[in-house]
């Protein structure tokens, strides 16, 4: 009957050098937590976790001109795509 637990933070500076004329945008700086446990009974093994904690909004890649999701007519701005908010969740496993 083990417990294991992790905090995890990630970060990234703020972009300074990107190319504007390919559409690439600036990214603000940004830090996100993410939490686990896991807990194991003989066989069993549950895990259950929280992503993105505080529900940051945040990007870690840029996007390009030529790069578009949705195209709608006479429209040509680039569409910046942010990471998921706040994640949960949950897994059990059954080791035989």
């Amino acid at each position: 009957m083990s417990l294991l637990t992790k905090a995890e933070l990630i970060a990234s500076d703020e972009w300074t050098h990107f190319d504007y004329e390919n559409g690439e945008q600036e990214l603000d700086a940004y830090g996100i937590l993410n939490l686990k446990g896991t807990k194991q009974w003989g066989a069993f093994e549950l895990t259950v976790g929280v992503d993105n904690v505080f529900d940051k909004t945040y990007a870690v890649s840029n996007t390009y001109n030529d790069l578009i999701l949705l195209p709608t007519v006479g429209d040509n701005e680039v569409m910046l795509m942010n990471e998921p908010g706040r994640y949960v969740y949950t897994n059990l496993k059954y080791k035989f």
